[in-house]
Order: C-alpha cells, then structure tokens, then sequence
C-alpha cells in the first residue's frame, strides 16, 4: 500500500509542526515500565509497521514524583526508539 506523503492538516504541511500540535495521527503507540510511560509514538499512517522509520517519538524521564523530563519528537523506527539520540 503506497503512503500518502502528502499530509496536511488546516493548510499545515510540515510534520514537526503536525507532531507538537498533535494534529494528525492515525497510529499511536505507548511503551510502559512499572507503570510508567517511557515512550510514545505516533505516525500519520493507519497500520503502520513499528519497523518503518516514520514514527514522531517522545521519550518520558521519571523521578518518585512524576515525570521530569519529556524529549523530542525524534523520528525514527518504533523498534529502535531506545537507540535514538536522547540526551543524558
């Protein structure tokens, strides 16, 4: 199934824009450890596969009081979000 590279939401076209206005998402996906969220995911495409790079991915930072610090969105794999460059 070929991907409508052509996305756009009230005249916005730029998927960083789209990504932090969290203005269009087909696919969304969130990855847990003890109870807390670590990453999210989203892409503009139904269905698509975790290994295909086109995922906007936050990584969740969390002390015993809640989260303390979100990055991105990096694009990338859903499988390899780990190993996207998030700070230290």
């Amino acid at each position: 199934m070929a991907k409508d590279k052509d996305t756009t939401v009230g005249g916005i076209g730029k998927k960083d824009v789209l990504a932090n206005l969290n203005a269009f998402w087909k696919d969304k996906r969130w990855d847990y450890s003890s109870g807390d969220l670590i990453y999210m995911g989203v892409c503009t495409y139904h269905d698509n596969a975790a290994s295909e790079a086109d995922w906007e991915i936050w990584k969740f930072t969390h002390s015993a009081d809640g989260i303390v610090r979100m990055e991105g969105p990096l694009q990338g794999s859903w499988t390899g979000r780990a190993s996207l460059a998030w700070g230290v």
